[in-house]
């Protein structure tokens, strides 16, 4: 039967006990599914923390991240690299060891195996006993190279998007360019052909006075 917080008896908790009941009280109470950069910022205003702090913490914060992520992966890369070595290793030394004993003329394949084995071993030593700062500090080189890739990539987008910006404009203004020009050459045939027709008119105008005055003329000789 569960027990609900009004009925719930009366108890002493250590101060284990009491940090820890805080802690999970403070979790669930501000369990609002993640915070934006800007809420982290409002946030922190309201308590007086300036905002270049808090980019400086977020910084830090995912750089440490990545760090974090690149020593697990180079300690991953190690391991594998070590486990595929001494599989070929043995494999390799299985078969010399078949060719020797189907060959027969005395024992040789100890002597790749063994030489072979020395050198996985000073690779076993290495990855044992790893320096922490050399791996940090590889990590960080890793962490760079990725940080300029990405920066180039969003460098190469927005170059991208520019070009794709100026196109469309470019070619919005051809379209609007190119319509002006066909109205325009539309209006000039039209004032053309205004022209013509009013010529036509009056040459037409001109001709019918010469022909009655000519008329006119044969009347009076009659």
């Amino acid at each position: 039967m569960p027990c609900y917080v009004g009925q719930m008896p009366e108890r002493t908790y250590t101060e284990a006990q009491v940090r820890e009941i805080l802690r999970r009280a403070v979790e669930r109470g501000t369990d609002t599914g993640g915070l934006g950069r800007e809420d982290l910022i409002a946030a922190a205003g309201d308590v007086g923390i300036a905002p270049e702090a808090v980019d400086a913490a977020i910084v830090e914060l995912e750089t440490e991240g990545e760090l974090n992520e690149e020593l697990a992966k180079l300690q991953r890369e190690r391991r594998n690299g070590l486990a595929s070595a001494f599989s070929t290793w043995a494999i390799v030394n299985a078969g010399l060891f078949g060719i020797d004993w189907a060959t027969g003329g005395g024992w040789w394949f100890y002597w790749p195996l063994g030489s072979w084995g020395i050198v996985l071993l000073l690779h076993l030593k290495g990855a044992l006993f790893a320096d922490p700062a050399s791996d940090r500090k590889a990590a960080e080189r890793r962490v760079q190279l990725r940080r300029r890739q990405r920066e180039r990539e969003q460098a190469e987008a927005r170059r991208e998007q520019a070009r794709k910006q100026r196109s469309n404009s470019s070619g919005l203004e051809g379209v609007i360019e190119r319509g002006v020009e066909e109205l325009l050459g539309a209006a000039a045939r039209r004032v053309a052909g205004v022209r013509v027709n009013v010529g036509h008119e009056g040459e037409e105008r001109d001709q019918a006075p010469e022909t009655g005055g000519r008329e006119r003329s044969r009347d009076r000789g009659r």
